[in-house]
């Protein structure tokens, strides 16, 4: 936006994620929880604070960034005009939300330090809690803020887990998938088992599916 929509970068009072551009629109409250904001890279995993500092060393205004609410943190009401678009009542409490997966680790129960979570969507995420604040000395690996205070989680990715099994069942496992039509067994399922004999490691085989983050295993 600085370098392409400068005119709109000077009118810039706040910023904020995506994910809780809704929140905004019910409450007319611009606000930021660690999990998603700590994906920016200009957040404090030890403060779950925004660092605007590092904003001003790249060139960035560094006043730009609204309150940082934890997640299940009220952070305003429904207004009228909200009301009178969706239905909900005036005056209902907003509540903040947070990041996909840390939330998912959350109704997992993931919620203690060391424990691990893997969740698979669109992405297959891997992800371990940490007490500590530790970031990957190469950055091959993510760290972010859990929405559980005092905890960061360790994230390693996969990217288009669903279509990459759809792509090999489709490509490689004609057979699987004749099997499947006599049985009435998901293909899937079938190739679950299947796979369930491979030893740890594939026999040498990486597969590589992105160039971004380098690589999904």
């Amino acid at each position: 936006v600085k370098n392409n929509m400068p005119k709109i970068y000077e009118k810039t009072a706040k910023i904020s994620m995506i994910s809780d551009w809704v929140l905004a629109k019910l409450s007319n409250t611009i606000a930021a929880d660690p999990s998603n904001a700590g994906t920016t890279g200009i957040f404090s995993l030890k403060s779950r604070d925004w660092e605007p500092q590092m904003a001003a060393k790249i060139g960035l205004k560094s006043d730009i960034f609204p309150k940082v609410y934890e997640s299940g943190a009220i952070i305003g009401e429904v207004t009228k005009e909200a009301a009178n678009e969706t239905g909900l009542k005036t005056g209902t409490p907003v509540v903040m939300g947070g990041g996909d997966v840390q939330l998912g680790c959350a109704g997992l129960g993931v919620v203690k330090a060391n424990q691990v979570a893997i969740l698979g969507g669109t992405f297959w995420q891997q992800l371990v809690n940490m007490d500590r604040v530790a970031s990957h000395p190469d950055m091959d690996i993510r760290v972010n803020p859990h929405v559980i205070k005092g905890l960061s989680q360790a994230e390693g990715i996969t990217f288009f887990s669903g279509l990459i099994m759809r792509w090999f069942r489709d490509t490689f496992c004609q057979s699987e998938k004749a099997e499947a039509l006599k049985t009435g067994v998901d293909a899937y399922t079938i190739m679950e088992k299947k796979a369930s004999s491979v030893p740890a490691g594939s026999y040498g085989i990486l597969p590589i599916f992105s160039d971004k983050m380098h690589y999904g295993k």
